[in-house]
């Protein structure tokens, strides 16, 4: 069933060429039809309207300043060439209904030729018989809104329409939540074998400003032992422990090496 039709018999009556062209369009606005709508199919539309106008998505639509926002963005009819589709009010009602649906952009296309609540809320109709099939028509509204968009400009129109339904106008609420993301949970190997490595590079540096040599330690021994017991889904107390045992006799090793630098003088 049709959202509305035109009446055979109007009383200004197009010539039959304007009338051909016109049930050739694929897409009609509903502003367009309303003039031309006839008695009977009048009510059958007003049940649509009101059964809209009752449903969530209707309470939604009742919300927005749709001409505003439309002048804030700067969209305006085009003056030459062929009429867009959709009315500048309909193409930021189809981002709302994007948004509000969170359907692909083909998933939305094909919801729109089927759901009439959908097409009331676009301010479009749809006939059945010449359904929408260019899905990339959301895309390149998407694009030609983006390209216009003044975020504070938008958010102003909204607040000014918003503004005598709000309570506590000069209170300002906001939820802060501050977390530091690269902490990692501190257990005993990882904090000995950051602190063995550290040493171990310190004690590098302080070698070569000394020109003299690497003193022997068991540092890539343990770190194959380390990466090696860190890749175990399962790591046993008894493999924990030895490996526990040898970091900190590495590290014993190593403060014991910086605190008497005397004994890293040893030339070639």
């Amino acid at each position: 069933m049709y959202l509305c039709s035109v009446p055979e018999k109007t009383v200004n009556q197009p010539k039959s060429g304007e009338h051909k062209l016109k049930d050739m369009r694929k897409i009609q606005r509903i502003s367009e039809l309303e003039p031309t709508i006839g008695f009977t199919e009048f009510n059958i539309y007003q049940d649509f309207n009101q059964s809209f106008l009752t449903s969530e998505l209707g309470k939604l639509y009742q919300l927005f300043p749709f001409s505003d926002l439309a002048s804030s963005l700067g969209l305006k009819e085009s003056s030459s060439g062929r009429n867009a589709y959709f009315s500048p009010e309909g193409k930021i009602a189809l981002m709302l209904l994007k948004s509000y649906t969170s359907l692909l952009d083909k998933d939305l296309i094909a919801n729109l030729n089927a759901n009439i609540h959908y097409q009331l809320f676009c301010g479009v109709r749809i006939s059945p018989l010449s359904p929408l099939t260019n899905f990339k028509i959301i895309s390149e509204i998407r694009c030609e809104i983006a390209g216009k968009l003044d975020i504070d400009s938008f958010q102003q129109v909204l607040a000014d329409h918003w503004k005598p339904y709000m309570e506590n106008t000069s209170v300002l609420m906001t939820d802060a939540t501050c977390y530091e993301s690269a902490i990692r949970f501190p257990t005993d190997v990882k904090i000995l074998w950051e602190s063995v490595d550290w040493m171990y590079h310190q004690l590098q540096v302080i070698v070569k400003s000394l020109k003299g040599r690497m003193p022997k330690t068991k540092y890539d021994k343990q770190c194959r032992h380390y990466h090696s017991y860190c890749k175990k889904r399962k790591r046993r107390q008894s493999k924990t422990r030895v490996l526990k045992r040898s970091l900190l006799h590495l590290l014993n090793k190593l403060i014991g090496l910086l605190e008497e630098p005397s004994g890293l003088m040893v030339f070639d």
